[in-house]
């Protein structure tokens, strides 16, 4: 009778088995008999490393948390951010009114109109004590300030003008509201309108200035309240001076003399001795066509 042995190994068994016992050795060991050699006794282990890493991924994946610092920070930003738009809003509306104010002003150009010479300078010198209140400026002649030029204080307050003893490099400005200056014309325009209109548009008033500010009687025709911007309405005046703002109204009371008219007080919108760096507005050469530096 046949004998009945112990069932061999199978071939494909038998090599799985060296394989994973080979796997648990280094690589260095079998890197000197063939590269080959190392990937397959590492082979094995393939499975197992997926695995391992993609636990250790889904472990990483459900312990992080949500930084609540950087959701403080990104709210402060935010609330930064929204001052400065309402700020940035709030100036265009103001500039709005500003540009709605000036198209009031009629002003009369001609296509062979030079443009003016724009010179920005700064205040070097005040005499406080001169009832005039003459300063100057560290620009003149030489940067391309001329004679009867309009001093700006932020482009739309008008401080004074240009005198003729011109130097090079210095120039004398006359405040609009000093004694020496002469009468000058303008208008009332109320900044508590909803429209910034001027009312009436079409009757200037007459200012005299006396070194702190100008006087000026009115017809009580004229609405006016303390408070309310001057704005110069002068033939005499450059183009550009039109429509710029002079003062504000300080008081309003009724006249002695005539009972139907008031008497007004009008203070400037900016101190001599609080100015630093003005906008000086001259008449242009006709080299300048092309552009004012």
């Amino acid at each position: 009778m046949a004998r009945h042995g112990s069932p061999r190994p199978k071939p494909l068994l038998l090599l799985i088995v060296v394989l994973l016992g080979v796997s648990l050795f280094p690589a260095r060991w079998l890197m000197p008999w063939s590269g080959r050699v190392a990937e397959l006794a590492g082979l094995p282990l393939v499975p197992l490393g997926d695995g391992l890493t993609a636990v250790r991924v889904w472990l990483e994946a459900g312990s992080t948390r949500e930084d609540t610092r950087t959701v403080e920070v990104l709210e402060k930003e935010v609330a930064i951010l929204r001052r400065e738009l309402n700020a940035s809003q709030a100036q265009l509306r103001s500039l709005r009114d500003e540009i709605s104010r000036l198209r009031r002003f009629p002003v009369e150009e001609t296509k062979d109109s030079v443009p003016p010479r724009l010179v920005s300078a700064s205040v070097v010198a005040v005499d406080p004590s001169r009832r005039d209140g003459l300063f100057r400026i560290n620009k003149g002649s030489q940067f391309g300030v001329r004679a009867g030029g309009v001093a700006l204080d932020g482009q739309d307050v008008i401080v004074g003008h240009v005198l003729d003893d011109l130097g090079r490099t210095t120039a004398t400005i006359r405040p609009m509201h000093s004694a020496a200056s002469r009468s000058i014309k303008a208008v009332i325009s109320d900044p508590r309108s909803s429209d910034g209109s001027i009312d009436p548009p079409s009757t200037p008033i007459l200012l005299h200035p006396d070194g702190s500010g100008w006087d000026a009687t009115i017809p009580e025709s004229i609405p006016v309240s303390e408070g309310a911007e001057v704005r110069l309405f002068d033939e005499n005046w450059p183009r550009w001076a039109q429509g710029c703002l002079l003062g504000l109204v300080g008081e309003t009371t009724r006249s002695d003399e005539n009972p139907r008219w008031n008497e007004i007080r009008v203070l400037p919108s900016v101190s001599v001795r609080r100015l630093h760096s003005l906008l000086i507005v001259s008449e242009g050469s006709p080299t300048d066509a092309g552009g004012a530096p």
